[in-house]
C-alpha cells in the first residue's frame, strides 16, 4: 500500500498565520501595567514574533499616543522592534510637551510638568541637578539607559495635559491683555 497522507496528520503541520488577541484599552496613567496586560495576551496566544507584537501594539494604541513614537513606527529598528516601542526616552516626552506647549509655555513650567511625568527614581536624581530642561532631558535619558528600561507616562489626554492646555491658553490671554494695555498707554 502506498504511503498516503493521513488527513489527521495534516492539521498538526498547519501553521497559524494570524492570531487574534483582545487588547486592553491603553492606560495612559501607567503604561507599564498596560504593557504587562498585552504581554500576557501575547503569551496566552503564543505570539513571540517581534514584528507581530509591534503591529498588535500599533493597532491597539490611540493615534494621539502613537504620534509620540512615530519615528519608531515609520522606521522600526531591525531588531527589538517591540521593546524599542515599549521603552520611551524622557527626551521624547519633553519634545512632545514642547510641541504641545509651543512658545506660550515658559521653560520653568515645562520643566516642572515634565519632571512630574518621569519615574520617581529619575525625579529624585534630577531634583539635585541644575541645568536647562534640555540638559536635564539628556541626563534623564542616560539614567534610563543605566537602569532597567522604564516607560514614561504618556502626554495624551490625561488631567495634566488638560491642565497644560488650559495654562497655555491662560498665558496667551494674559499676553494679549498685557499687550493691549501697553498699546492703550502709548
Amino acid at each position: 500500500m502506498a504511503n498516503q497522507p493521513n488527513p489527521a496528520d495534516s492539521t498538526a503541520n498547519t501553521n497559524v498565520s494570524r492570531v487574534a488577541i483582545k487588547t486592553p484599552p491603553f492606560w495612559k496613567g501607567d503604561p507599564n501595567i498596560w504593557f504587562a496586560q498585552i504581554e500576557a495576551q501575547f503569551v496566552l496566544s503564543g505570539i513571540n514574533n517581534d514584528t507581530t507584537k509591534l503591529y498588535h501594539v500599533i493597532t491597539a494604541v490611540d493615534t494621539e499616543i502613537l504620534t509620540q513614537v512615530s519615528d519608531i513606527i515609520q522606521t522600526p529598528p531591525d531588531n527589538n522592534k517591540y521593546d524599542t516601542l515599549k521603552t520611551r526616552k524622557p527626551s521624547t516626552l519633553l519634545n512632545e510637551m514642547q510641541r504641545l506647549g509651543g512658545v506660550a509655555l515658559s521653560s520653568e513650567l515645562l520643566k516642572s510638568l515634565w519632571l512630574q511625568h518621569l519615574p520617581i527614581v529619575m525625579q529624585s536624581c534630577l531634583a539635585v541637578t541644575s541645568g536647562t530642561v534640555e540638559e536635564l532631558s539628556k541626563l534623564a535619558d542616560k539614567i534610563g539607559e543605566i537602569g532597567e528600561p522604564r516607560v514614561v507616562a504618556a502626554v495624551a489626554s490625561d488631567p495634566t495635559t488638560e491642565l497644560l492646555k488650559q495654562l497655555i491658553k491662560d498665558v496667551a490671554e494674559l499676553k494679549l491683555e498685557r499687550k493691549s494695555r501697553k498699546d492703550q498707554d502709548q
